[in-house]
């Protein structure tokens, strides 16, 4: 049976630590769905700073799929199935005289710069992140994708509207959303571990 990656288990601990600070007991138990100020701030900041650590995590792993890549070459001039996507995605007709070295070092550097470019969990920004390395289709169902677009749109509401005027969701449905994305991810973290190993 497939174990987590690190990256799984240090966004499970941080998420963790950050509805402990940021959702205490006493708030998420009121159910009158009437906030001061300073708990609607708490629920803001959960949502934005959870957001943070759901994209952080998204990127870590496909930079650690591009290590991985990367590596594999260097060693064993294998080019993995990743890899292979990569640069079916990635090679222009003008560039299949190079070097093979030389390319996938290109490739996976380009890739990995674009990801700094990221700002987001949406479906757009994960198919932008996995699908030229063919961790998309069956990495991520459609469930999984409306949960990360859902909760992407939340955060935006969260980050770009006044207190006064977003819509107050209620801490236990946030909890709630986190805890179904991060069983999936638990899934999705599985499956990119299995395939990042495969031989």
């Amino acid at each position: 049976m497939a174990t987590n990656t690190k990256y799984f288990f240090d966004l499970k601990k941080r998420i963790q630590f950050l509805r402990t600070t940021l959702l205490p007991t006493s708030l998420v138990s009121n159910l009158s769905g009437r906030f001061n100020s300073e708990e609607k701030d708490k629920i803001s900041s959960f949502c934005l700073l959870t957001h943070a650590e759901l994209e952080h995590y998204f990127e870590s792993i496909a930079v650690s799929v591009l290590d991985k890549c990367l590596k594999e070459w260097e060693m064993r001039k294998r080019i993995t199935h990743c890899l292979g996507y990569l640069l079916k995605a990635d090679i222009s007709p003008l560039q299949e005289d190079r070097q093979l070295s030389a390319l996938i070092s290109e490739v996976c550097h380009r890739k990995k710069g674009g990801l700094q470019g990221n700002h987001g969990i949406k479906k757009d920004d994960i198919k932008r992140i996995y699908n030229d390395l063919g961790c998309y289709k069956d990495f991520f169902g459609d469930s999984f994708l409306n949960d990360l677009d859902l909760y992407g749109k939340l955060r935006g509401d969260h980050a770009h509207k006044s207190a006064r005027i977003r819509t107050q969701i209620s801490p236990t449905d946030l909890i709630t959303k986190i805890h179904n994305i991060l069983a999936e991810i638990e899934v999705f973290d599985k499956k990119i571990k299995i395939d990042m190993n495969k031989k």
